[in-house]
Protein backbone atom coordinates (compact mmCIF):
# COMPACT_ATOMS: atom_id res chain seq x y z
CA UNK A 1 0.00 0.00 0.00
CA UNK A 2 2.87 2.12 0.76
CA UNK A 3 4.28 1.93 -2.97
CA UNK A 4 0.71 2.94 -4.32
CA UNK A 5 0.61 5.89 -2.04
CA UNK A 6 3.96 7.13 -2.94
CA UNK A 7 3.02 7.00 -6.91
CA UNK A 8 -0.45 8.60 -6.34
CA UNK A 9 1.32 11.52 -4.38
CA UNK A 10 3.85 12.06 -7.06
CA UNK A 11 0.90 11.71 -9.64
CA UNK A 12 -1.11 14.65 -7.50
CA UNK A 13 2.36 16.63 -7.59
CA UNK A 14 2.90 16.27 -10.70
CA UNK A 15 -1.20 17.39 -11.87
CA UNK A 16 -0.82 20.39 -9.65
CA UNK A 17 2.86 21.66 -11.12
CA UNK A 18 1.23 20.96 -14.76
CA UNK A 19 -1.83 23.22 -13.74
CA UNK A 20 0.58 25.83 -12.40
CA UNK A 21 2.41 25.69 -15.57
CA UNK A 22 -0.63 27.16 -17.93
CA UNK A 23 -0.25 30.58 -16.69
CA UNK A 24 -4.17 30.66 -16.39
CA UNK A 25 -5.73 33.92 -16.16
CA UNK A 26 -9.35 35.57 -14.76
CA UNK A 27 -12.33 32.74 -14.97
CA UNK A 28 -10.00 30.13 -16.21
CA UNK A 29 -8.11 30.16 -13.09
CA UNK A 30 -11.15 30.34 -11.36
CA UNK A 31 -12.52 27.41 -12.98
CA UNK A 32 -9.38 25.33 -11.84
CA UNK A 33 -9.06 26.73 -8.56
CA UNK A 34 -10.95 24.57 -6.89
CA UNK A 35 -9.41 21.29 -8.29
CA UNK A 36 -5.85 22.74 -7.39
CA UNK A 37 -7.50 23.50 -4.01
CA UNK A 38 -8.54 19.57 -3.76
CA UNK A 39 -5.46 18.29 -5.08
CA UNK A 40 -3.45 20.38 -2.49
CA UNK A 41 -6.01 18.63 0.62
CA UNK A 42 -5.39 15.20 -0.89
CA UNK A 43 -1.56 15.49 -0.89
CA UNK A 44 -1.65 16.86 2.78
CA UNK A 45 -3.36 13.69 3.88
CA UNK A 46 -1.07 11.09 2.05
CA UNK A 47 1.86 13.27 3.19
CA UNK A 48 0.71 12.26 6.44
CA UNK A 49 -0.04 9.01 6.06
CA UNK A 50 4.07 8.49 4.50
CA UNK A 51 5.60 10.14 7.48
CA UNK A 52 3.44 8.33 10.04
CA UNK A 53 3.12 5.10 8.92
CA UNK A 54 5.29 3.11 10.52
CA UNK A 55 7.60 -0.24 9.19
CA UNK A 56 6.36 -2.55 11.32
CA UNK A 57 2.53 -3.50 12.08
CA UNK A 58 0.73 -6.27 13.16
CA UNK A 59 0.07 -8.01 9.93
CA UNK A 60 3.78 -7.69 8.61
CA UNK A 61 5.56 -8.93 11.93
CA UNK A 62 4.84 -12.46 13.55
CA UNK A 63 3.79 -12.52 16.97
CA UNK A 64 6.04 -15.75 18.88
CA UNK A 65 3.54 -18.55 20.54
CA UNK A 66 3.70 -17.70 23.80
CA UNK A 67 3.29 -20.23 26.90
CA UNK A 68 -0.08 -19.40 28.50
CA UNK A 69 1.47 -19.84 32.24
CA UNK A 70 4.30 -17.51 31.83
CA UNK A 71 1.54 -14.65 30.32
CA UNK A 72 -0.71 -15.20 33.81
CA UNK A 73 1.91 -14.73 35.95
CA UNK A 74 3.34 -11.46 33.99
CA UNK A 75 0.02 -9.72 33.47
CA UNK A 76 -2.59 -11.99 35.88
CA UNK A 77 -5.01 -14.41 35.16
CA UNK A 78 -7.45 -14.29 32.03
CA UNK A 79 -10.93 -12.75 32.61
CA UNK A 80 -14.19 -15.26 32.20
CA UNK A 81 -14.62 -14.36 28.44
CA UNK A 82 -10.91 -15.64 28.12
CA UNK A 83 -9.57 -11.98 26.95
CA UNK A 84 -6.32 -11.52 28.33
CA UNK A 85 -4.66 -7.94 28.37
CA UNK A 86 -2.12 -8.59 25.75
CA UNK A 87 -4.85 -10.42 23.25
CA UNK A 88 -7.10 -7.45 23.70
CA UNK A 89 -4.41 -5.30 22.56
CA UNK A 90 -3.42 -7.02 19.88
CA UNK A 91 -6.93 -7.10 18.59
CA UNK A 92 -7.05 -3.58 19.28
CA UNK A 93 -4.14 -2.95 16.77
CA UNK A 94 -5.36 -4.99 14.32
CA UNK A 95 -8.75 -3.17 14.34
CA UNK A 96 -6.71 0.37 14.03
CA UNK A 97 -4.61 -1.09 11.34
CA UNK A 98 -8.04 -2.09 9.43
CA UNK A 99 -9.64 0.84 10.24
CA UNK A 100 -6.22 3.19 8.74
CA UNK A 101 -6.42 1.19 5.46
CA UNK A 102 -9.54 1.89 4.92
CA UNK A 103 -8.91 5.35 5.24
CA UNK A 104 -6.05 5.84 3.23
CA UNK A 105 -7.93 3.58 0.79
CA UNK A 106 -10.65 6.17 0.77
CA UNK A 107 -8.02 8.70 0.26
CA UNK A 108 -6.74 7.09 -2.87
CA UNK A 109 -9.70 7.19 -4.13
CA UNK A 110 -10.52 10.22 -4.28
CA UNK A 111 -6.73 10.94 -5.98
CA UNK A 112 -8.08 9.01 -8.40
CA UNK A 113 -11.00 11.00 -8.73
CA UNK A 114 -8.82 14.02 -8.86
CA UNK A 115 -6.26 12.71 -11.64
CA UNK A 116 -9.43 11.81 -13.88
CA UNK A 117 -10.36 15.70 -13.70
CA UNK A 118 -6.66 16.22 -14.48
CA UNK A 119 -6.88 14.21 -16.94
CA UNK A 120 -10.09 15.86 -18.38
CA UNK A 121 -8.38 19.31 -17.98
CA UNK A 122 -5.12 18.01 -19.98
CA UNK A 123 -7.18 16.87 -22.48
CA UNK A 124 -9.32 20.22 -22.86
CA UNK A 125 -6.52 22.22 -23.06
CA UNK A 126 -4.66 20.46 -25.27
CA UNK A 127 -7.80 20.61 -27.69
CA UNK A 128 -8.04 24.41 -27.39
CA UNK A 129 -4.26 25.53 -27.72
Amino acid sequence: MKKEVVNTLRKLQKAKHNIESYNLQGEDLANVADLLQKIGVVQEELERVIRGKVEFSIQNVHLPEYDTEAIAMLFGPQDETGNSPDKTAIKDLRDFNRIFEEKVSGVLGAATLLLSDFSNLEEFMKENS
